[in-house]
């Protein structure tokens, strides 16, 4: 890992016999990464560091999200755009997560039928971002997604368990159960569907 450049020595502590122990911390311009959140008027794509520290953004406009391909390329070519002018080392992107509508089909990387996305049946987003990219793509619900990123910023004030409540043009909730996020059987646990 420090060899990867991915840490770094940030001090010594004391030890319990023998050599002090080394800390290690990440190194910020370790790697980077993509995120995207795909909405229905909007997708927001930014570059964040090893860190989770946003470096640049976008808030690219769906005018007509109907057609999934259409919507793929658009967003793969921003972000594309996005990386190349941020002052990033390309050789260090790890990757693009994206936080989508559900219901998703975790295990096929598939988004289906989100009630927001008039056209779209199931989508195999995950393999469709994945070839416009040409990186690897994680993807997740949007509201599972925000749940994991409180909990990994919010460090200790958020260990344990706790339900975040996402409302969006949607609505949802993502679901941490002794630290442990809840995807369910297909990775819809917190998608409550749409109530009047």
């Amino acid at each position: 890992v420090a060899a990867a450049g991915l840490v770094s020595e940030s001090g010594h502590a004391p030890s319990s016999g023998g050599k002090p122990r080394t800390l290690l911390s990440p190194r910020a311009d370790g790697a980077y990464a993509v995120g995207v959140q795909l909405d229905p008027d909007a997708a927001v794509i930014v570059v964040v560091d090893l860190a989770g520290e946003v470096l640049a953004s976008r808030r690219l406009r769906l005018t007509d999200p109907s057609d999934p391909a259409d919507v793929v390329a658009r967003v793969a070519g921003a972000a594309r755009r996005l990386t190349t002018r941020t002052p990033i080392d390309p050789a260090r992107l790890l990757g693009t997560g994206i936080a989508t509508p559900g219901p998703i089909d975790g295990p096929a990387g598939a988004v289906v039928s989100p009630p927001n996305f008039r056209g779209w049946g199931r989508v195999p987003l995950l393999e469709m971002f994945g070839a416009a990219t040409g990186t690897p793509v994680a993807m997740d619900n949007d509201a599972t997604a925000a749940a994991i990123g409180e909990r990994w910023i919010g460090g200790r004030s958020r260990a344990g368990s706790f339900l975040f409540l996402y409302r969006g043009t949607g609505g949802g909730a993502g679901i941490v159960l002794n630290n442990t996020v809840l995807h369910g059987d297909s990775g819809n646990a917190g998608e409550f569907g749409h109530m009047a």
